[in-house]
Formats: C-alpha cells, sequence, structure tokens
C-alpha cells in the first residue's frame, strides 16, 4: 500500500503530547505571573461581559469567581461522573452529550481536562483545558469568571453538585475556543466529540440503519467509544413530546445490554439527556415500566437506577423508531471491524480551494472539475484480508473556519468523490486529465454535497488505485480543508510499508509549504529513470518539482516563526540574517539553501533542542536563565571557558540573564557548526592557519 502525507509525529506542536497554546496564552507563565504578583487572573482576550455572550439572550446580574457562588468550591467532587453534567440557558446540548460521553474514558478526560486543578493548591483563578482544532490540539486557558443570574445562580453549565466546577469552566474554555457563549447554540454531536478526541466520525441514519447495527453498538461500547444520538429537527425547536422524549434534541448513549425477558432476548440501550432531570423517556423499559418485572432480580438491580437524573433505557427497537440519527466517534475507526486482527493506518492532507486556480466545483462541471486538489493512494494485494479480499477505507473530509466565530462562518457545501483508476488509465504528475473523470470511475454515486463542518465515507475497497477528490458544490469557492484517510492493515501486511513511518510527516509537510521550486535553468538538469517518486502528492507541484524544492532564508525564517516557534516566548521571532546566517553554516559548500534531505535532519535537530530545552524550563514560562544554557552545553560535550561564557551571555541572553527558546536553539547551532568547521578546517592539527581571504570568508557569517 503506497499513501503520501502521514500524520503529526508525536511531540510536534499541535500534537496531543505538545498541544499549541490557543493565541498564544501560555498557562505556565500565565500561572507563575499570578502566583508572584499575588493577583487573580482576569483574561484580557476573553474579558467578563457582553462579548464573552455573544448573541444569546440571557440577563446576566454579576461574573462571579467560584469562591463568590459557594463557600467551599472545588473542582471535582466525588471524582468524574457523566451525571455531572446538567445543561443550563443555552442550546449547547449537542456539546454536553458529548461532554457526558468523554466522562465515561478517563484517559481522554485527563487530557482535556488536564489534572491538578482545584480552589485550594497555588489558586489563581486560572485554569486550562484541551481540544482537538482543526488538525491541532489547543491549550486553552480560562479565568473562573462565570455568568449568575441576580440570584448568584449559574446561569448555563452546572454541576449536579453546587460546589463542583469543573463542567462550567470547561464550557467557558470551549466557549472562548469558538467566540462566546452564543455561539455554542445549536450544533451537530459529532463536532464535539471530534473536538474532544481529534478522532474520526460515523453517523448513522437510523430510519435505513446497517443490519448489523446491534453489533455495531456493542463493538463500539466495548472499544471505549463516544456514542450520542439525536431526535428529528422540527421547526420549532426542542420540543417534549408525549413519549418524555425531546425533538431537535441531543442525547448521548451510555450502554448496550442484552437481557432475558420471558425467555426471549432483549436488546436495550441505555440514554441520558444532557437536561439532567426527569425530562425521560416514558415507554417500554423505561424506569417505571412493567418490564423490569420479567427479569432476572440480579439483572434489575445491576441495570436499573430510578433517579430523575435524565437517563433511561429502552429497547433497539423503539430506539431506532425515535431517534433520527446514531454518531460514534473513537480515537481510530476500529469501531468499524473487530481491532483484534486489524491495524490502522491515517493519512493526513491540508489542502485549499483556491479561486481561479484549485476550486473546480462540482462533478458535473466537467470543464474545471479536474483543478479541484487530487490525492491519490493504491492498494495491494497485501493490505486485503484473505477472507473477504477487501480493506475498509473511511475518508473524513473537514473545512476549515474562516471566522473564531463559530456562528459567524458560513460553511460551504462539500464532498468528496473517491474514483477507481482502471489499469489501462494513466496518472501523470499525481492527476487524472478532464476526460478520465465521469460517472464509470465512481466508487459511490450516492454522494451528495453538505454544509456541514465534517462529511466523513466507509468503504470496502479491494486491490488498485484510487483517487479522492475534495470540491465544493459551487465553483470558485475559496476555501481550506483537512482531508483524512483511515485505511485498515491486514494482519499479514508487511511492516515495511511506508505508512509505517509516522514520524516524519510534521517537518515533510512544512517543507512541501514553505520551500520553493528554483528557477528552471539551461540546459534542464537529467533526472535518473530511478529517481524516486513521491507516493502522494497535492498538486499542483509533480513528483520532480517536489523533489527539487529547496528551502531558502525567508522560507526557513517562516519555519522558525509560524511552525515551530509559534506559542513559545520569542520576543522579536528569528531574524533574516539569522537565517541566512544558519543555512551558510549548514551547508559548507555555500548553496544557503536546504533540499529535503537536508531539512529532514535540522528539523529532528530543532525537535531534539526543543525537547532539551524544555526539559530545563521546570516552570513552563518559555525562558531559561543563562547558567542553565551554560549547563546544556557542558552536558553535551561544549566545554566553554569564561570569556567565552561572557561572550555567550552578551549574545543570547537578554537584560535579565534568560535566555528564550530561539536563542537556545541558535546557540546550539552556532557551536555545532563552528566545531564541525574548526576540525574540517584544522585537519586534525591543534590550531588553523588562514590567510585573509579564507579568514572574511569564514566570518562573513558566523
Amino acid at each position: 500500500m503506497e499513501v503520501g502525507a502521514r500524520h503529526s509525529g508525536q511531540g510536534a506542536v499541535g500534537s496531543r503530547r505538545n498541544p499549541r497554546p490557543f493565541r498564544g496564552q501560555l498557562h505556565g507563565c500565565l500561572r507563575r505571573d499570578c502566583l508572584r504578583t499575588q493577583q487573580l487572573f482576569d483574561d484580557p482576550l476573553f474579558p467578563a461581559g457582553g462579548a464573552a455572550l455573544g448573541d444569546v439572550a440571557v440577563s446576566v446580574a454579576q461574573w462571579r469567581r467560584p469562591r463568590d457562588i459557594h463557600g467551599n468550591p472545588q473542582f471535582f467532587v466525588g471524582g468524574v461522573s457523566r451525571f455531572d453534567v446538567c445543561q443550563g440557558n443555552v442550546g449547547d446540548c449537542w456539546f454536553l452529550a458529548a461532554l457526558a460521553s468523554l466522562t465515561l474514558r478517563r484517559d481522554l478526560f485527563a487530557h482535556v481536562v488536564p489534572p491538578g486543578q482545584d480552589f485550594q493548591r497555588d489558586y489563581c483563578g486560572l485554569f486550562h483545558f484541551r481540544f482537538w482544532y482543526y488538525g491541532d490540539w489547543v491549550d486553552v486557558v480560562v479565568d473562573d469568571r462565570l455568568p449568575t443570574d441576580d440570584k448568584g445562580q449559574l446561569i448555563f453549565v452546572r454541576s449536579c453538585d453546587s460546589n463542583e466546577f469543573w463542567v462550567c469552566l470547561l464550557e467557558k474554555a470551549y466557549a472562548k475556543l469558538y467566540g462566546s457563549y452564543g455561539d455554542l447554540h445549536m450544533g451537530h454531536m459529532a463536532e464535539a466529540m471530534v473536538d474532544f478526541t481529534g478522532g474520526v466520525k460515523r453517523e448513522i441514519r437510523l430510519d435505513n440503519p446497517p443490519p448489523d447495527l446491534w453489533r455495531t453498538l456493542r463493538r463500539a461500547i466495548t472499544l471505549g467509544s463516544f456514542l450520542g444520538c439525536s431526535t428529528a429537527v422540527v421547526k420549532d425547536g426542542e420540543r417534549r413530546l408525549d413519549s418524555g422524549l425531546v425533538m431537535t434534541h441531543a442525547y448521548s448513549l451510555t450502554a448496550a445490554e442484552e437481557v432475558k425477558c420471558q425467555n426471549q432476548l432483549e436488546e436495550l440501550v441505555r440514554v441520558r439527556n444532557p437536561w439532567g432531570n426527569d425530562v425521560e423517556w416514558n415507554g417500554p423499559w423505561s424506569d417505571g415500566s412493567a418490564e423490569w418485572g420479567r427479569i432476572s432480580p440480579d439483572t434489575r438491580q445491576r441495570l436499573l437506577q430510578q433517579q430523575n437524573d435524565g437517563e433511561f433505557w429502552m429497547s433497539l427497537q423503539d430506539f431506532r423508531e425515535h431517534f433520527s440519527q446514531l454518531v460514534i466517534c473513537n480515537l481510530t475507526p476500529d469501531f468499524l471491524q473487530d481491532c483484534s486482527t486489524h491495524r490502522w493506518a491515517l493519512s493526513t492532507h491540508h489542502g485549499s480551494w483556491v479561486r481561479g486556480y484549485s476550486a473546480g466545483g462540482p462533478l458535473h462541471n466537467n470543464d474545471n472539475y479536474c483543478s479541484n486538489p487530487q490525492y491519490c493512494v493504491t492498494l495491494g494485494e497485501a493490505d486485503m484480508e484473505p477472507d473477504s479480499g477487501t480493506s475498509c477505507f473511511l475518508l473524513s473530509l473537514l473545512q476549515k473556519p474562516q471566522a473564531q466565530r463559530r456562528n459567524n462562518n458560513c460553511r460551504l457545501q462539500i464532498a468528496c468523490h473517491l474514483f477507481q483508476v482502471p489499469p489501462t488509465v494513466k496518472v501523470l504528475n499525481q492527476k487524472l486529465a478532464c476526460s478520465s473523470f465521469g460517472d464509470r470511475f465512481l466508487v459511490s454515486r450516492a454522494l451528495v454535497y453538505c454544509n456541514t463542518r465534517e462529511v466523513s465515507y466507509t468503504y470496502q475497497l479491494g486491490p488498485g488505485t484510487y483517487l479522492m477528490v475534495p470540491s465544493t458544490l459551487q465553483p470558485n469557492q475559496a476555501g481550506d480543508f483537512i482531508l483524512r484517510a483511515y485505511i485498515q492493515r491486514s494482519r499479514h501486511h508487511s511492516s515495511t510499508s511506508s505508512l509505517s513511518r509516522q514520524d516524519y510527516s510534521a517537518w515533510e509537510q512544512t517543507f512541501d509549504k514553505y520551500a520553493q521550486v528554483p528557477e528552471p535553468r539551461w540546459p534542464p538538469p537529467q533526472h535518473s529513470q530511478h529517481e524516486e517518486r513521491r507516493p502522494l502528492s497535492p498538486n499542483p507541484m509533480s513528483p520532480t518539482a517536489v523533489q527539487s524544492a529547496e528551502l531558502y532564508a525567508a522560507g526557513l525564517q517562516r519555519v522558525m516563526n509560524e511552525v515551530f516557534l509559534c506559542g513559545d516566548q520569542a520576543p522579536d521571532g528569528v531574524s533574516l540574517d539569522h537565517c541566512r546566517s544558519l543555512l551558510m553554516r549548514l551547508s559548507f559548500d555555500g548553496a544557503a539553501r536546504l533540499n529535503k534531505h537536508e531539512f529532514r535532519r535540522l528539523w529532528k535537530k530543532l525537535e531534539s533542542l526543543k525537547e532539551l530545552f524544555q526539559k530545563r524550563d521546570v516552570d513552563g514560562l518559555g525562558l531559561l536563565d543563562v547558567t542553565d544554557l551554560l549547563s546544556c552545553l557542558h552536558d553535551v560535550g561544549y566545554r566553554v571557558g569564561g570569556a567565552a561564557q561572557k561572550l555567550l551571555s552578551l549574545r543570547y541572553g537578554d537584560v535579565r540573564g534568560s535566555v528564550s527558546l530561539d536563542s537556545f536553539i541558535l546557540c546550539f547551532l552556532r557551536m555545532e557548526t563552528a566545531t564541525k568547521m574548526f576540525t574540517q578546517l584544522s585537519r586534525g592539527r591543534a590550531g588553523l592557519h588562514l590567510n585573509a581571504a579564507e579568514w572574511m570568508l569564514l566570518t562573513t557569517y558566523f
């Protein structure tokens, strides 16, 4: 199997292990400042007031901190439970239903809600939470000023315990992420599930479910997937029915059990209303129904809790009849197949529709459709399951926002078509000619364009070459997107597949974005017929162009400031002159540019230096003392004398003797290249002998 761009390696900025500080706010730095000044944190980027509320129709008497709401505020009371979540006066049941599911996965919950937060130890009114935000994990900080009514009660989400505050603080962080509390009004539960996991979703229409619906439910619960469901949307919004269910409403699905009832097996699902009150299903298998008297006492005691907590049981048949949609989300698509015998590989691609260039519109727009971005994937016999001769392939297209405010985003109608390329048709430069597109090559003709944030598709594919083409319904609509493809790998698949090389995707995608193709030279260079071809490459670059692309000083400056140092303290960033000097030192031939292989080595070196810096930066301030810099140099083998120490302190430290990450990296790279240069020029001798021209050449870029 051949797949191109791989997902971000662990440890890269924006990864789960290293979330990107949202809007540049570093939690550790802010916390340190608050404790030093003994001031409670007031968030300047999300201040308490009308802008934070947005267009939600509520009257706020005062923004109060938890200590002003309750005499004994706690972050958690008795641990974490799905019953902690009770909806307030904003229509974000879609978010809260997903949040209730999050409480069932303690490992993921501890990532979204970092541990060690409370109102006792070093309290400073500052809290932080993590979300997956359009391809990156971000760390969002908030103050703990919460909107309350004239009675001092919370207006929005609250816990069943009046002194528990984690859930309302998390809601505030989510409101900040998307602009305001009002921007959380109405949405799709699948969006919040993806934001909590970075996973992939599957939506099932319950008016036409798959024949293995029950098996899918049980497997998803066993694997720890997120499950939710929703009732049909009606014009008058959330309306309670005689059955106890609410129309236009999202619920979480928390369990599925098979029970023996009068010598028959009954399939039951447990559903929870995020309102957390007595608005529950009152039909068969509800809390007080007669069906519970027909099963064994042990089973009844294990399953039934007759409380007005919003949670209830119902039969699978009633579930199908009264709910319109089921949503399943997990970190991997293992819920689609038994995970014990399969592995999955993820390929992620960030792309754009550019007006007049790569925004070709829908499939029936024959003349321009082929200008849309195209991505090629090849599945081999080794990828197939022996029993079926097919491989499971899940495709997800997610459109990125054009504005920070969620409700201000005008979502495009999007779709991603999958074509099977016949062996007789050639894929030139990773794209098909316009004449090759048509219904005869489509894997599925049932695709429709949707104006949702994300569309996803599941296929069973045989060996062959396939082409993924994301497009918009209207031509020349500009936008950015993320295309994710999950490919099932057979248990017999060779471990040497290119998909196992996932740790290089961050640097590779960065190089492809910032590198430039040099101007054509004459005569043109001759390429070997055996030149390596990149298996998957977004247009317009051909494989040859990508191979010959090079990173110049201006591109390296953007890489350092926009990608590598983004979110870290770098007061002025890395200058263009620093990057020119760096390139000259990295290439002794004076080329002052890096090819892809050279950039890969630099990227890995940058990551190791950043890790070294962060180990020393125990306070998370993004700054080290000059003595820490000298100690790190000593630890890796650089012996720096007294005079040199003073020069390094002046060159790389600020007026307070602090060293930022960018200065730390530049210092190490300069020491490394100086050592290599001396070794190369001295040829094993104790010293150097240089003439004037050699000295000028050596010092010009050093």
